[in-house]
């Protein structure tokens, strides 16, 4: 991922997300001591992938900046890491610290962890070049955000489950067979097969598996959902 200059402010926090059971984790956050920040995301149940940029709200901004000072003032913690579970990173001021993605990290690298991981959420609602699962209709890719982005849905799949009273009772899956290659600007979306047996009415979830997105170094592996809604057709 290529961050825009941040001349002379220096990094308050870098945060980092990777690897872990299929679809791995590739998240990073950076933000600059001026409220800017930088995010990429490729795995996401509700909130779009891509790239996010803007400003910290300031009350976030407060509530970082507490929480990492008082990381600059502690020793740096490393925690083991188990079995497919990602690596969490933070980098504050000279030092790194990991653990675990649900692990609980001692004080006060737990009120940063806090944080961060809400804010790689939260801040998905500033996209410059972001790809996002929408389901009125049939469901189809949308690109938020002004930049174009890079995509490719050669390898990519659709996936839906039939939930009765929270139990997930049948799944269906499709290849998109979509292009190797193609630049979604501002506007784009691409409509995905839909060819279900479920019923109009029926309780389902949907997801969008294995497609690829250029970050501007390497093209990363991502999904989108399971996002739920009514079957309408």
């Amino acid at each position: 991922m290529t961050f825009w200059p941040f001349g002379r402010h220096r990094p308050v926090l870098v945060y980092r997300r990777q690897g872990g059971a299929p679809p791995p984790d590739h998240e990073t956050l950076t933000v600059a001591d001026d409220g800017r920040f930088d995010l990429w995301r490729t795995v996401a149940a509700t909130s779009p992938i891509g790239r996010f940029r803007g400003q910290v709200p300031a009350e976030d901004r407060a509530i970082l900046e507490e929480a990492a000072g008082g990381c600059r003032r502690a020793q740096p913690v490393h925690l083991p890491l188990p079995p497919d579970a990602a690596r969490e990173t933070v980098i504050v001021g000279r030092a790194s610290s990991t653990w675990a993605e649900d692990a609980e990290p001692p004080p006060p690298f737990a009120d940063l962890a806090s944080v961060a991981r809400r804010l790689i959420k939260e801040l998905t609602v500033f996209p410059e070049a972001a790809v996002a699962l929408r389901l009125a209709g049939t469901p189809s890719l949308a690109q938020l955000g002004s930049d174009e982005i890079d995509l490719d849905l050669s390898g990519a799949s659709v996936r839906a489950v039939r939930w009765e009273v929270g139990r997930a009772v049948e799944t269906w899956e499709e290849p998109v067979r979509g292009p190797r290659s193609l630049r979604a600007n501002a506007g784009w979306s691409y409509q995905l097969p839909f060819g279900h047996p479920f019923a109009p009415g029926d309780q389902v979830s949907v997801a969008v598996d294995d497609f690829l997105a250029f970050d501007g170094e390497f093209w990363r592996s991502c999904s989108l959902g399971p996002a739920q809604g009514d079957v309408r057709q």
